[in-house]
């Protein structure tokens, strides 16, 4: 038989199987081989009110952690092209224009894109 602890939110934050675990804690809730089955998988957290496992609702992200993503994102990619911009990288004008231009659209992006579906600005090619 299992005993499981959970959090005030209902998340598992461990499982005791009665005969091998000793000094198990009295908050300890005995749940059945079905539902362990269930919070192993973390997918799943304590119905407080029904004593049963529920679905856990999926972790949507704001608006501000979507734009933290693009910037970190955006970041990489002007580190990468930083070499484009030396003034001795072998490069011909029109290339470090197109550089440039690429750069900048890197840098508006965050103010710019939709933070549901960006859509990213073209990488101009590389000579």
């Amino acid at each position: 038989m299992y005993l499981a602890l959970f959090d005030c939110k209902g998340n598992r934050i461990t499982t005791y199987v009665e005969g091998i675990h000793k000094n198990i804690p009295k908050g300890a809730i005995r749940i059945s081989e079905e539902d362990q089955n269930l919070y192993a998988t973390n997918s799943y957290i304590l119905n407080v009110q029904t004593g049963k496992p529920i679905k856990k609702t999926p972790n949507i992200p704001t608006t501000e952690e979507r734009l933290s993503t693009i910037r970190s994102k955006r970041d990489q990619l002007l580190i990468q092209s930083d070499k484009y911009m030396l003034v001795d990288y072998p490069i011909s004008k029109t290339s470090q224009v197109q550089w440039k231009v690429y750069r900048q659209e890197l840098r508006d992006f965050p103010i710019k894109c939709n933070p549901l579906s960006p859509v990213w600005p073209i990488t101009p090619p590389v000579e």
